[in-house]
């Protein structure tokens, strides 16, 4: 069995730059007559509501100090959309010639950094299930649920038979 571990970094949600800290009335403008409760700010989510993010995190893609891969696998975000909250993290896998890896035999475990909070400690971790796609393809899915708004890492590592 070959164990290949490779990273993706992926950005959860973006922020609008222009939010604000008091909320704003959401009802009608009759003081008889009840309002809707105000909405949090997107702030409000965000990892590190109080500071921006750094342009690159030690150890993963996009750092300086960080090599450049030499990964035989490169993986294929397929989930078009991530929230805070609940998730479907839908991916799959090539080689460097594009051909696709992903097959109900190849494991593939997923360990998720918020990396505003500790780029070196999953926040979690677990094995995404495969799902057969056509007659020839598929693709991976693991359910993660997003804590917070900003920027988090995924590292994958695929077991080959």
């Amino acid at each position: 069995m070959r164990r290949t571990p490779f990273l993706l970094l992926a950005s959860l949600l973006a922020l609008s730059a222009c939010t604000s800290t008091t909320p704003e009335p959401t009802g009608p403008s009759d003081p008889g007559q009840p309002s809707a409760p105000a909405l949090p700010s997107p702030a409000a989510n965000a990892c590190d509501p109080g500071g921006a993010a750094p342009a690159s995190y030690p150890g993963w893609p996009g750092s300086e100090a960080q090599p450049s891969p030499t990964t035989e696998l490169v993986p294929l975000l397929v989930s078009s959309e991530l929230a805070v909250g609940q998730n479907r993290f839908l991916f799959t896998l090539i080689d460097a010639q594009n051909r696709l890896v992903a097959a109900p035999e190849v494991e593939v475990d997923v360990r998720f950094f918020d990396l505003a909070a500790d780029p070196e400690a999953p926040v979690t971790e677990l094995t995404a299930g495969y799902l057969q796609a056509d007659e020839e393809r598929g693709l991976y899915r693991a359910a993660v649920d997003f804590t917070c708004s900003g920027t988090w890492g995924a590292e994958l590592t695929a077991r080959i038979p």
